[in-house]
């Protein structure tokens, strides 16, 4: 081979592999063709065919004969090579996954009539020789096989090279911020693009393994085409195929044979309810065969359940102002507060220690001479659907077209913001996002593909919340856990919307990719924290009206000296600081009381 058409060969796979901008949805097979004595053989004609649906690709080897086919689906294909004077060859089982370039193996076409061809099974692994990504791919059977109770494909990223954590909990790749990497579901930006700091934790969307039949994840030196981000993670919904397949599932699991959690045990607290129901399917197959295919799921995920809550309560006599302490000789002594503060038991206070409950029931709260613990078990149930469907049309060898559309919701309780006694927290999340991928790709000849790629990504993220804030100001900062939840509305929309064309052209010798994206962020927010006033009960500068050492009989300790001060501030109100938040409502207004704070951001 000459010096010239080394170069140029070369040339074909610098170019095809660096000049993309944007996210795929497909990947790239490349390759040579010679005679046998490797010379290469220019304007031969090569053939790939989907083993699947049918669908075809053509193109030609350049003079240097090297070709190029971009923007196909991912799958495994059948390449058919044939050129006059030569017989045909046939290279079979030749896997493209997303996100991907791949170089066949030098394809040698043997002398003789056309009408005559060698088979070749190569398999479904190819070296990639024509970039230097460092990436895995996750296929369907490995997906579904793997033991996901939870039937997130999420956790499947840990399992592959270069992913890790922070030392936390949050998945990062080769070290780098978890912002850094960009996650995909079918070339759409599908991550939480308000709150970045767990892109790849935390997804609105919510996917469940039958939405995802494969899975490439690209640790190092990632191609320009799939857009923003150090590491790239591309999701793929399956595709029918002209082969119906379809399964369907149930999963249980409850607590009926399960022991009681340690602490509830030792607090004589019943077993923490527990059921959980996974159950769904999907079916995917011809509508018409070679042309119209499609692939629908259906996922539930029904979580009933309790888990136990620790809170902070006064016993009996401290919620009457009698503090109990231990003097310095280590003898029990008590001291009314209020009659030596010389203050009444706040009303306010007073209604708000009604919703306290009186028991004690955990020992491990608490100084166990004023504060005690009361252990419940508190609802934390979660509710989830997801449902899509993939359509898949072949309208001819130059045009097909592809469409997804994903919804999914997910209600959940949350006792992590709730500071109630409840059993049923007054926070829960109720949120809807959806999912819409359309892709054209056109061939108008041999030597020229076009990609066009669009979509929506709309992630709601709202926090509601049946606390009633119209009869009181908050107070924090007692010395019992408040009955009176002050987390109060907040929220967002998070919409992103993506356009892309990618391009690909061989002329003569040369082969280039060129595209462009296109993609808007608007988040619009929404907050209610700080608009109510609430007064910070203590002991302060402001209000120095709290007990000294010489109150207490026999000497009392540091610690317990705070202690006493703060029930003191608990059961007379005092009030250590304020605090309130006004917004504006227009630019005009000024700030308002009570007004909600809303942000756009582009």
């Amino acid at each position: 081979m000459s010096a010239a058409i080394k170069a140029s060969v070369i040339l074909v796979f610098l170019l095809a592999g660096a000049l993309a901008l944007e996210a795929q949805v497909s990947g790239s097979l490349t390759g040579t063709v010679s005679d046998p004595s490797r010379a290469m053989v220019a304007n031969a004609e090569v053939l790939v065919i989907h083993q699947g649906t049918g669908a075809r690709h053509t193109t030609q080897t350049n003079v240097a004969g090297a070709f190029v086919l971009s923007q196909i689906d991912s799958g495994t294909y059948t390449v058919r090579v044939s050129a006059p004077g030569f017989r045909s060859a046939e290279i079979q089982e030749i896997k493209v996954d997303v996100g991907k370039e791949y170089s066949m193996p030098p394809i040698v076409l043997e002398l003789g009539p056309v009408q005559e061809s060698v088979t070749v099974s190569a398999g479904v692994d190819l070296v990639q020789t024509t970039n230097a990504e460092t990436n895995s791919t996750l296929y369907t059977e490995q997906i579904r096989n793997l033991p996901l109770p939870a039937r997130n494909p999420l956790d499947l990223i840990s399992l592959l090279a270069g992913a890790g954590t922070n030392g936390a909990t949050v998945t990062v790749i080769n070290g780098t911020r978890a912002s850094f990497s960009n996650l995909t579901m079918d070339g759409i930006n599908v991550q939480d693009n308000f709150i970045r700091s767990n892109a790849l934790d935390f997804l609105p969307n919510m996917p469940f393994l039958g939405q995802v039949g494969e899975m490439t994840i690209i640790t190092q030196n990632a191609d320009a085409s799939l857009g923003n981000g150090s590491a790239q993670v591309a999701f793929v919904t399956p595709a029918g195929t002209n082969f119906w397949h379809g399964e369907t599932f149930w999963y249980n699991r409850n607590n009926a044979t399960a022991a009681n959690d340690f602490f509830n045990n030792a607090s004589g607290l019943e077993k923490p309810f527990l059921l959980l129901n996974q159950f769904g399917g999907n079916v995917g197959g011809p509508i018409r065969r070679n042309k119209l295919f499609f692939y629908s799921y259906y996922e539930a995920y029904r979580l009933k359940q309790e888990s136990p809550r620790n809170t902070a309560v006064l016993r009996p006599d401290a919620r009457n102002g009698i503090f109990t302490y231990r003097d310095a000789s280590g003898n029990l002594q008590q001291v009314n507060v209020l009659g030596v503060a010389g203050v009444p038991l706040d009303p306010q206070v007073r209604s708000i220690l009604e919703s306290v409950p009186t028991t004690i029931n955990f020992s491990d709260v608490g100084d166990g001479l004023n504060t005690g613990g009361y252990r419940i078990n508190q609802r934390d149930n979660r509710t989830r659907d997801n449902a899509g469907i993939r359509l898949d049309y072949l309208h001819s060898d130059r045009h097909a077209f592809h469409g997804t559309f994903a919804w999914n919701r997910d209600v959940l309780d949350r006792p992590d913001l709730d500071t109630t006694y409840s059993r049923v927290p007054v926070v829960r999340n109720d949120d809807t996002a959806k999912l819409l991928s359309l892709t054209w790709r056109w061939t108008p000849g041999a030597r020229f593909t076009n990609e066009l790629l669009g979509g929506f990504n709309l992630a709601p993220g709202v926090f509601e919340t049946t606390q009633d804030f119209s009869r009181s100001p908050l107070f924090a900062g007692f010395l019992f856990t408040n009955p009176v939840n002050d987390f109060r509305r907040e929220g967002r929309d998070t919409n992103t919307f993506s356009f892309t064309d990618n391009a690909a052209w061989q002329h003569g010798a040369h082969g280039v990719r060129f595209g462009g994206q296109s993609q808007l962020v608007r988040v619009e927010s929404f907050a209610e924290a700080g608009i109510t006033p609430t007064y910070a009960i203590g002991i302060s500068a402001a209000n120095p009206r709290g007990l000294e050492a010489g109150d207490f009989r026999g000497g009392i300790s540091a610690s317990d000296l705070a202690t006493a001060n703060s029930l003191l501030a608990s059961l007379a109100g005092f009030v250590s600081s304020a605090s309130q938040t006004f917004n504006v409502v227009s630019r005009t207004s000024g700030y308002v009381p009570g007004a909600l704070k809303y942000a756009t951001i582009r």
